[in-house]
Formats: C-alpha cells, sequence, structure tokens
C-alpha cells in the first residue's frame, strides 16, 4: 500500500480540532505533512506561498524555491521609489504582501476545503497567530536568499527587471536586495521606537551588506474581521 500523508494530516488536524493546547513540534509537524500533500498530489503549481513555507520551514536556508524570486524582486521595488514619494506605510506592506502570510492563510484554507480537512488552525484569530507565531520562531536565522549571480533562467529574468527597474529610477544596478532574515530579539532590551520582538532583517548588495529591519509585529495583517472567532 503506498503511503498517503493525507490520512496521517487528516488524522492530526481531527485531534487538533478537539480543542486543547498544540505544541510547537505539533505545528511544524503539521506543515511537514502538508509539504508532503502537495507533493503526492501534485498541488504545488497550485498553492505556491504554501509550498515555499513549507520549503522553507525544512532548509536551513532557501534560494531555488519558486516563490522567493517575485518576492526578492517586490520587496527590492520599494527602494526604487523617488525620495519624495516614499511612504513608509505602503512599504511595510509591499514587504508583507511579499512574505505572503496572508496568502498563506487563503491557500491554506483552500486546500483543506479541497481536501475536506478541518480548518480550526486558521479560522480562529488566536490559533492562526499562534501558529504564525511558530513559525517565524522556527525560521530565524534562515535565510530567503536571491543567488547572485542567478544560475537559473527564471532567476535571470528577475535580475534583468531588477536592473532595468534600478536603471530606470537612477539607482545603483548592483545595490539590491539579495537576502532576508528573521532574527529573534525577543530577549534584548526594548529601545525607543524598537521593542524587543522578532524582527525581517533586509540585505542589500552582497558587495555592501546594508541592511533594513523592521519588526515582526507587522506580520499580523489580519483583523478579528477576517476570522470566524477569536
Amino acid at each position: 500500500m503506498n503511503y498517503d500523508p493525507l490520512v496521517p494530516l487528516k488524522r492530526e488536524l481531527d485531534r487538533m480540532a478537539q480543542g486543547g493546547l498544540v505544541a510547537k513540534a505539533e505545528i511544524l509537524n503539521l506543515f511537514r505533512l502538508i509539504r508532503l500533500t502537495l507533493d503526492a498530489k501534485g498541488l504545488r503549481a497550485a498553492f505556491p506561498t504554501c509550498a515555499m513555507y513549507c520549503d522553507w520551514l525544512q532548509h536551513t536556508e532557501l534560494d531555488r524555491n519558486p516563490g522567493v524570486l517575485p518576492l526578492i524582486e517586490a520587496i527590492d521595488s520599494i527602494f526604487c521609489v523617488p525620495p519624495d514619494k516614499a511612504d513608509l506605510d505602503a512599504e511595510i506592506k509591499t514587504i508583507l504582501d511579499a512574505l505572503g502570510l496572508v496568502a498563506l492563510r487563503k491557500e491554506l484554507l483552500s486546500l483543506f476545503g479541497q481536501m475536506s480537512l478541518p480548518n480550526t488552525l486558521l479560522s480562529g484569530m488566536s490559533n492562526w497567530y499562534a501558529t504564525v507565531s511558530v513559525l517565524i520562531e522556527d525560521l530565524v536565522g534562515r535565510p530567503l536568499l536571491f543567488s547572485v549571480p542567478p544560475v537559473t533562467r527564471a532567476g535571470k529574468e528577475v535580475l534583468a527587471r531588477i536592473v532595468a527597474r534600478r536603471r530606470a529610477a537612477g539607482k545603483r544596478e548592483n545595490r539590491h536586495v539579495y537576502k532576508l532574515v528573521i532574527s529573534d530579539e525577543r530577549s534584548k532590551v526594548p529601545e525607543s521606537g524598537r521593542p524587543a520582538g522578532f524582527y525581517f532583517t533586509i540585505f542589500l548588495s552582497p558587495e555592501e551588506p546594508d541592511r533594513i529591519q523592521f519588526n515582526g509585529l507587522w506580520a499580523f495583517q489580519e483583523g478579528r474581521d477576517e476570522f470566524s472567532y477569536d
């Protein structure tokens, strides 16, 4: 009999739907089973954000997943905005949209519906926020990378668009986003305007590793109205 990852996935979700505390290891195992299910059912292309996060959780760094390229390209676009038109809120939204945590939940809701799986972890706000916290904590120190120079056709096409956009904006062509890393600064003493917590760090140019950071609390984009219950 062939192994079907959907069977243990359904069993785990059924158990979680009964209530009670869910351990970090159980959440991570859930995404391992989701990854196996996507592979077994040939659904990676249909759920690209889900596939990227599942892969990211299984690697110390991620650079070959197709989802990394549009993420890097979208984030780099904010550095081509003229200074007089810069909008911090819009920049943060662009970064968060690229990171795709809202898209991840939507894809999981669709996948679970398609597979007739319980969606308790997705429909409750506190459940989903707890799940996202587990993901962010486990991904600390595991970078998303844009290989420079790119070796794939898709990577070369993305770099060509990044260079063209930077050239049109009068920006240095070789100073583009190439890495994103999550750091854990929960134990640090809070500073004015910089609370303790998780931080997303975006690196520009391997030759001159400038970087920008923003607090991981921004990752929780969805409000109460997006969920069935608290």
